[in-house]
């Protein structure tokens, strides 16, 4: 099994993956970040069973979804007050069966 930790930056507005014993995971010169085109405000963060990365995108209020690698899959909800809506979301959990 290879564990490895998730850490959200969000002075830095990033996500960062390191080895269980502190290193900052690098692919060639690279640091491995999640990244998306648009700007992302994580507080945030969780994985599911298949090790996807859910992270609460605080200021821009939606729970965008990444593969363990970093490759962006979706934004989930936007700004509202209704139910299926999302205002500044600040942390996110999910549970055994992979629900949100």
């Amino acid at each position: 099994m290879i564990l490895f930790i998730i850490s959200v930056d969000t002075g830095n507005n990033r996500i960062q993956k390191f080895t269980s014993y502190g290193t900052l995971l690098q692919s060639g010169e690279n640091k491995v970040r999640i990244k998306v085109s648009l700007s992302i405000s994580p507080s945030g963060i969780a994985t599911d069973a298949s090790n996807n990365v859910y992270v609460a995108d605080t200021e821009n209020d939606r729970i965008q979804k990444f593969t363990s690698g970093g490759k962006y899959l979706l934004s989930i909800c936007e700004f509202g007050n209704g139910k299926e809506n999302f205002n500044l979301p600040i942390d996110i959990d999910i549970d055994t069966k992979d629900i949100l």
